[in-house]
């Protein structure tokens, strides 16, 4: 269950941050961060996961 919960908050700040259509890398990651630091206060148990999706945007993206 709690790794369904966090796959479906991943999938939530990604289609928010697609609906927005937000056109450069910085404000995408601003974006994730703000949208994760709501999560881990509405869910404390997914700030892992938040963390995660922050450090993986930025590693993929220095990538590209």
């Amino acid at each position: 269950m709690m790794s369904e919960l966090n796959a479906n908050g991943l999938e939530f700040i990604v289609m928010r941050i697609t609906e927005k259509n937000i056109p450069t890398v910085m404000n995408i990651l601003r974006e994730i961060k703000v949208l994760c630091n709501r999560f881990a206060l509405q869910f404390p148990f997914l700030k892992a996961t938040c963390q995660f999706a922050i450090f993986a945007t930025y590693k993929k993206i220095s990538f590209c």
